[in-house]
């Protein structure tokens, strides 16, 4: 899922293809990758996305929120793609 957030009461423009959804509070895990080549950045993303595959949240006490979207901010490459895992 990507997308901005706005205030609960928001009813200004909304652009083609994109949908105004109210998400329910819940906790995340942060995953950064390394900083890549902009031109490399699908490869940065699968590498971010195996890792994450492979963790196991119950480490730190936590299992993994099927009910609640994993997200994805824009991939940049100066900073490395980041990725929050829902959990509860």
């Amino acid at each position: 899922m990507q997308g901005v957030e706005v205030s609960s009461g928001y009813s200004g423009p909304v652009p083609l293809g994109f949908e105004v959804i109210c998400l329910p509070e819940c906790k995340y895990l942060m995953f950064q990758g390394e900083p890549f080549d902009e031109e490399h950045y699908g490869e940065a993303i699968l590498q971010l996305q195996e890792a994450i595959g492979k963790y196991d949240p119950s480490a730190m006490g936590f299992s993994k929120d099927t009910k609640n979207p994993h997200i994805q901010l824009e991939p940049i490459g100066a900073r490395g793609c980041i990725e929050l895992l829902p959990v509860k």
